[in-house]
């Protein structure tokens, strides 16, 4: 009988989650914000109103909305915030990882006020001591719509099908009644982690351990009655709010929420029985609802009549809100963030007010980090992102990138899926299957269950809708390279010489770049497969296409990467990528600075009817490229102070240049053996030089040393120069 409001229910934080980690506490230049005048914090007259709070982030609660409250209450009364390292996680799924997951800024000695940054599992021994005198807040939501919303948004299905689940166990239905059997068996298929976050996962993020058991629920229910200050309820958003207004002595206007991730589509009825299978195996959030809800109406009804009347003024103010902040509505979470940053002094009162309550609450930790004087490269401090696959046409400048890669592998300690074939580097190219087959044998990896790898970026893979290549690198994050096609094709056609070999091969007509063009197709019978996959439309083929795919097939491709891939970089503005990856996978600029290994091919000269000609040809191509280089500068039209960092980056690049010169004319076979040979004498700057001038065939014979040294304690290595000869690197 009590009215629904504001059903902010199906929110949900949207980054992989991370393992706690440990990082400097800040730079020797990192600044504290300026100290403003204290916040007069209002008391009661028994003196129990406090600004200081901790929040309890549930997952699938609608829980970002709240979070936005609650980190607008802080940049208002400036209070001191618990920051996570990354944006996300504050030690979450494990309590005990909160002590070493939050930042710690330079000169932070009183306690912290508030914690509400991250989703942090109950603990209150810990939080006690970030947050003293605290009061503790969370939200529930309706268990059963609540297991729903989070079986769809957390794909458990595809989790389970991924480990062999049965069909019986990937379907809601007969999952939930195998699970509530006597001898249940899908939860085989399934990680104890992914279980988090359906079964009863509510009832773990406020501290009940996954392994509790229905005689455990009463004395969880009795430590939350005794621990938490307020149970908010989503169902029930207003009245929530107005009750955590007058706990925290705020203002009214200080809870006015803005819906964030909150799902629009229309919620089908719920069978009953399905409805009793969920409520049985999330026996413990039933009861964790059941005391919420009975405790939020027993405090409104001691509340008084003007409750109602805070009731009625909340959603008067929310739908104000929500016109007065249309104009902003549809910008996304980093424009927010780089109007709150970059434009802060010119932004209007009303402006700011809208980009606040839009922003998210991983745009907030960045907000709140900026404030704190740590400049934006350095905003993500969690541990870097190192489970990673690269797709990398050829005449890309993929070598570069490779070798970025592959640094940053041997630099972090990441088990790489090596080419069994160390001269043609292939891993199952031109065909789209059997890659597992192609991976050099890691001893170290392959006796693990599952045999998996976490990264996969030295060989020549085709793509094919991202299943080929999850079977040796299952939780990767992808990358690609793209090329303008004009530059692309005169390298290809000038580095192997095809006008010399089609006049070889008999064909005269054909020797001459223009007359190639315009008799392609009597001029291609004269072309051996491997010339042709990099003359005509070769990106999209990489990417798992045909040579000469439908315009609509290529319009499906980029929908299906603008979903799947992390980042497609562009080589003709191969810095801006590398720092916008270095920034999305929380890497360092010393992981990607480079040194250009592509062998420059002559200036383009051709006239426009030959760059006509050229597209003409390669239409999907230029398509591709033109979408993706698209994408990249209106990702980086997003990032706060980009440019300054891109510019930190060139000098950086100049600086390794000039430190690596001496070395740039050793060859391949030289700059193996100074690594495998003189490594314990090696001064670790030229290390780095001759890494850093290892093309991919010679890199992958340095890692596949490393894997051979790391097997034998001896050190003995006595086959290093038929590894070598294998791909016939003397002389390069």
């Amino acid at each position: 009988n009590k009215a629904n409001s504001n059903k902010a229910d199906d929110d949900a934080d949207q980054d992989d989650y991370g393992d706690d980690n440990q990082v400097e506490e800040g730079d020797d230049d990192t600044a504290r914000r300026k100290p403003v005048a204290p916040y007069d914090r209002p008391k009661l007259a028994d003196g129990t109103c406090t600004n200081r709070v901790v929040w309890i982030k549930t997952h699938k609660t609608g829980s970002s909305t709240m979070t936005n409250v609650f980190h607008r209450a802080a940049w208002k009364l400036d209070l001191e915030v618990v920051l996570p390292k990354d944006e996300t996680f504050l030690g979450w799924p494990d309590e005990r990882g909160l002590a070493n997951s939050y930042l710690k800024p330079p000169g932070q000695v009183a306690p912290f006020d508030i914690l509400c940054s991250g989703h942090a599992r109950y603990n209150k021994r810990v939080m006690a001591q970030l947050v003293p005198d605290a009061r503790y807040v969370s939200l529930v939501r309706e268990p059963v719509t609540h297991f729903i919303s989070s079986w769809n948004y957390w794909h458990t299905y595809e989790k389970i099908a991924a480990r062999g689940g049965p069909p019986t166990c990937t379907n809601m239905v007969t999952f939930l009644e195998d699970i509530n059997s006597d001898h249940p068996e899908c939860a085989d298929y399934a990680r104890p982690f992914d279980m988090l976050l359906v079964h009863n996962s509510m009832s773990y993020d406020l501290g009940l351990p996954s392994t509790a058991s229905a005689d455990d629920v009463p004395a969880f229910i009795n430590q939350v009655r005794e621990d938490f200050d307020l149970l908010l309820i989503t169902e029930h958003l207003v009245e929530s709010l107005v009750l955590l207004k007058r706990l925290m002595c705020w203002k009214l206007e200080d809870v006015v929420p803005f819906s964030l991730k909150v799902s629009k589509k229309a919620k089908a009825p719920v069978d009953a029985t399905l409805a009793a299978h969920i409520k049985k195996w999330n026996h413990a959030d039933v009861a964790l609802y059941a005391h919420a809800n009975k405790t939020l109406w027993a405090r409104i009804a001691k509340e008084g009549p003007d409750f109602f009347d805070e009731v009625d003024e909340l959603k008067r103010l929310m739908a104000s809100l929500t016109d007065t902040c249309s104009p902003w509505v549809k910008q996304n979470e980093f424009e927010h963030l780089k109007a709150l940053v970059e434009g802060d002094r010119t932004l209007s009162p009303t402006a700011k007010r809208c980009h606040l309550s839009l922003l998210d609450s991983q745009g907030f930790v960045k907000l709140f980090k900026w404030q704190e004087g740590i400049p934006p490269g350095k905003w993500c401090a969690r541990t870097p992102f190192d489970q990673y696959a690269f797709i990398n046409p050829a005449f890309t400048d993929s070598d570069t990138v490779t070798n970025v890669l592959n640094r940053f592998g041997v630099t972090h300690g990441v088990h790489m899926a090596l080419p069994a074939d160390g001269e043609t580097l292939n891993m199952g190219w031109p065909s789209t299957k059997n890659i597992k087959q192609r991976v050099h044998y890691d001893p170290e990896v392959e006796n693990k269950r599952p045999p998996w790898y976490m990264a996969a970026c030295s060989g020549r893979m085709r793509y094919d809708n991202k299943e080929n290549i999850k079977t040796i690198v299952p939780h990767a994050k992808f990358f690609g390279l793209l090329r303008d096609p004009v530059k692309m094709f005169h390298h290809a056609w000038h580095s192997l010489e095809l006008g010399e070999k089609l006049l070889q091969r008999g064909a005269p007509q054909c020797w001459l770049v223009e007359e190639f063009l315009r008799s392609y197709q009597a001029c291609s019978e004269f072309l051996r497969p491997e010339e042709r996959e990099v003359l005509r439309n070769p990106q999209v083929y990489a990417f798992g296409l045909d040579y000469d795919p439908k315009m609509d097939q290529v319009n499906t491709l980029i929908q299906h990467m603008h979903r799947e891939f992390y980042l497609v970089l562009i080589h003709e503005y191969l810095d801006e990528s590398l720092v916008l990856l270095k920034r999305k996978m929380c890497w360092d600029l010393e992981d990607i600075v480079y040194l250009r290994l592509m062998v420059q091919s002559p200036p383009v000269k051709m006239d426009r009817t030959t760059q006509h000609d050229i597209l003409h040809m390669n239409q999907a191509d230029d398509r591709f490229y033109h979408t993706f280089n698209r994408t990249l500068w209106r990702k980086i039209g997003w990032e706060v102070y980009f440019h300054e960092e891109v510019a930190q980056f060139r000098k950086l690049r100049l600086k390794y240049a000039s430190d690596c010169a001496s070395l740039k004319r050793l060859s391949q076979t030289r700059h193996l053996e100074a690594l495998i040979d003189q490594r314990e004498t090696l001064e670790p700057l030229h290390a780095k030089c001759h890494k850093m001038l290892l093309k991919a065939p010679a890199f992958v014979s340095f890692l596949k040393h490393r894997q051979k040294r790391e097997e034998d304690d001896d050190d003995d290595f006595a086959d290093r120069k038929d590894l070598m000869e294998g791909w016939n690197i003397q002389g390069k």
